[in-house]
């Protein structure tokens, strides 16, 4: 049961006081779900993180948000069933996430998302100083392990988001890295100069995945490497409605916990479920000129880390 009462007390996680107010709304909140003490261990963590890094999200009216509270009132909707709206959500989305994001990819993923991202980064191939390209880069985690893997290499982080991009540049201590606000489907590069494109959770939020991949194709050279992990759409039905429902339900209650609105997070389901399953997917970058090198499945293929290559001219996969 939760309830909440709009006066100055603490908030409490199993009868133990943790946090004494939030921002310029004091709530008293008690949880007795019978929920472990590692959930509560991890909502104070991300609280305390949400009010230290970012409290004027909590505190100022957010330009998507009631107009008294602040809160994130923007409903997904009809917002991903074209390119432009798509686009529009997405940015106002993560603007919302980003002072929760580097926490929540944490939590959602139960403290697995740096290792899946260290794997992706270990499967890359050596080179002595490549031209990197982080699509929808978020907070920096990749770029900054491209930079460590590739010391001598460029590495260029791109999101639209800018409140994403500002924790990513306060992060950044690598002088090869750089961030640049840019849509992954109209990218201002050169045309083959890349030699490595990357994405964590980029694809799936691309408000024109075919657009997105062409521009992929366009910017990687001849033999180019391409590697992203996200959320991954099995084949089967079945198992596209089991894994609807699980990261739903999942992703609701901690958009609820954190924002007030299990929309902010019920996204990710959302986006999914219009996303090419895995075979579909294949087959997209197959036509589009490149081949399938490796593909690895994490918590039993809800998320997958693929790279792909672009194949020379007249090749075919």
């Amino acid at each position: 049961m939760y309830t909440a009462e709009m006066r100055t007390a603490p908030i409490q996680c199993d009868g133990v006081v943790i946090l004494e107010s939030w921002c310029a709304v004091h709530l008293r909140t008690t949880f007795s779900w019978g929920l472990p003490n590692s959930f509560g261990i991890l909502f104070l963590i991300g609280y305390n993180s949400c009010c230290d890094k970012a409290s004027d999200v909590f505190c100022e009216p957010f330009e998507t948000g009631d107009p008294v509270t602040g809160h994130f009132v923007l409903k997904i909707g009809d917002h991903l069933e074209n390119a432009e709206t798509k686009r529009y959500y997405t940015e106002k989305n993560f603007s919302e996430v980003a002072p929760r994001y580097d926490f929540i990819t944490r939590v959602l993923s139960f403290g697995r998302d740096a290792a899946w991202k260290r794997t992706l980064i270990s499967l890359l191939p050596p080179h002595e100083s490549p031209v990197c390209v982080d699509l929808a880069c978020g907070t920096g985690d990749i770029a900054f392990l491209l930079a460590a893997k590739y010391p001598r290499g460029r590495i260029a982080g791109l999101d639209i988001t800018e409140p994403m991009l500002d924790i990513a540049r306060h992060r950044n201590t690598h002088s090869n890295v750089s961030f640049v606000n840019q849509d992954m489907g109209s990218l201002d590069i050169a045309s083959g100069s890349a030699d490595i494109v990357t994405g964590g959770y980029a694809l799936r939020n691309a408000p024109d995945l075919g657009t997105a991949i062409d521009e992929i194709s366009r910017v990687l050279k001849p033999c180019g490497v391409a590697a992203f992990l996200d959320f991954s759409k099995p084949d089967g039905k079945i198992s596209q409605k089991m894994e609807y429902w699980g990261l739903k339900t999942w992703t609701g209650l901690w958009g609820a916990l954190l924002h007030r609105n299990h929309e902010v997070y019920g996204y990710i389901a959302e986006s999914l479920q219009r996303f090419p399953d895995r075979s579909h997917l294949r087959d997209i970058f197959r036509d589009k000129g490149f081949s399938v090198v490796d593909s690895r499945l994490f918590f039993g293929g809800v998320t997958e880390l693929l790279m792909v290559q672009k194949l020379p001219r007249g090749e075919t996969p």
